[in-house]
């Protein structure tokens, strides 16, 4: 468990100058903000997403369930700057509706977001 000084430093290392670092850096912001698990993150379509009331719809999570999860205002900005900035050209050959997307325009799956979170924190 790493604690908010080492959170925040995982966080602040991301390059976020560009799109996939941009990307990845709203990921992690958001799976910190909001305690998302891997799966609903991989989930998440871009309508899932309502940002002026600050939170996220989780369809079928745990127990199938589900819920609205409110999300902090630095995940929000970080979340809003890859949608304005980073996914429509992500969409551009091919836009699956996910959240977050390839850079073929697919949906991540479970696996990278494990090796992305992965590689995040090693940086420290």
């Amino acid at each position: 468990m790493l604690s908010e000084e080492e959170t925040r430093t995982v966080l602040d290392a991301q390059e976020t100058e560009t799109a996939v670092g941009l990307r990845n850096r709203a990921i992690l912001e958001l799976m910190w903000s909001t305690g998302l698990r891997r799966m609903e993150v991989a989930n998440l379509m871009l309508r899932d997403v309502d940002a002026g009331r600050g939170v996220v719809n989780v369809h079928q999570g745990k127990g199938h369930k589900d819920r609205v999860v409110p999300m902090g205002d630095a995940a929000l900005g970080w979340l809003q700057r890859y949608v304005e900035r980073v996914r429509p050209g992500m969409a551009l050959r091919y836009d699956s509706g996910h959240l977050f997307l390839t850079q073929r325009g697919k949906g991540l799956g479970k696996s990278t977001l494990t090796a992305l979170a992965g590689r995040a924190i090693l940086q420290l």
